[in-house]
């Protein structure tokens, strides 16, 4: 079991909304892992976009989860870039951009 930690900024009309889109993402990550809402807030640069992230539990590879996620990342390190103005992330089409990060190994019992 790894623990990943997922960044979201998507575009959305009010909190309402985004608690709405977390809801459906949480949804579509718990098909391959266990996600747990970590934040959802207004992000400070960008007036209309929304910070939504989650912690994920899985028994798969950061790089099988990423594919899952989106097609094309940038990887930097520990980290997974993408910035969705020409792609598409498959948990949600507001999703404008996120990271994803490897955190640790989950510990058991």
């Amino acid at each position: 079991m790894i623990i990943l930690f997922l960044k979201t900024y998507c575009i959305c009309e009010d909190k309402k909304v985004a608690e709405k889109i977390a809801k459906q993402m949480q949804r579509r990550i718990n098909k391959f892992g266990k996600a747990s809402l970590f934040k959802i807030a207004n992000y400070w640069k960008i007036s209309n976009y929304y910070e939504i992230s989650f912690e994920i539990d899985s028994n798969l590879k950061i790089d099988a989860v990423s594919k899952l996620i989106a097609n094309k990342w940038e990887r930097h390190g520990s980290f997974y870039i993408c910035n969705y103005e020409k792609e598409y992330c498959l948990l949600s089409d507001k999703v404008r951009w996120a990271s994803l990060e490897y955190i640790e190994p989950a510990v058991s019992g």
